[in-house]
């Protein structure tokens, strides 16, 4: 591993201590393979202006709602550098 990756997987185990599921933390950094500089950023957790679970409860688990994490990733992932996914037509 080199001292940028080990760089940037610190900071997504960060960004995932900033979750406010119950269930699991998780984080992520995009990074450019080119600059080497960070593309985006994210956590799991509710939807903006929602209710946190750590507030709440597990609204998921309540609602009987699937898992949707690599959704919600996938989706910004998008919205950052819609690029390296062949812009947001496909």
């Amino acid at each position: 591993m080199t001292d940028w990756d080990a760089r940037w997987i610190g900071e997504a185990r960060e960004r995932a201590t900033w979750s406010t599921c119950l269930r699991r933390q998780v984080g992520a950094v995009l990074v450019s393979a080119h600059s080497k500089r960070r593309a985006g950023e994210g956590y799991n957790g509710s939807a903006q202006n929602t209710p946190h679970c750590s507030e709440v409860g597990c609204v998921r688990e309540r609602d009987n709602t699937p898992r949707g994490v690599a959704q919600q990733i996938h989706a910004a992932l998008m919205e950052v550098e819609p690029e390296l996914f062949g812009g947001l037509d496909g």
